[in-house]
């Protein structure tokens, strides 16, 4: 990664409204943030996962009931 490309997730970070992110987390357990990755570099990262040596560890969050919804 160059100093230009940190750069740009640098100015992509600060773009953020940390204040209404911090609130909406309080009020909601979760927030939406500004598009911090293109649409190109979240494909490039989601093809990292069929290469698990560039990871510690994965999570099944299935086992943790991480997708059950609260009716």
């Amino acid at each position: 990664m160059t100093a230009t490309t940190t750069d740009r997730y640098i100015q992509r970070v600060a773009a953020a409204d940390w204040d209404a992110t911090d609130r909406e987390v309080d009020d909601y357990g979760c927030a939406l943030l500004p598009r911090l990755l293109t649409p190109a570099e979240c494909a490039s990262i989601a093809w990292l996962y069929d290469e698990p040596e560039h990871f510690r560890a994965t999570i099944d969050m299935a086992r943790h009931r991480a997708s059950m919804c609260a009716t």
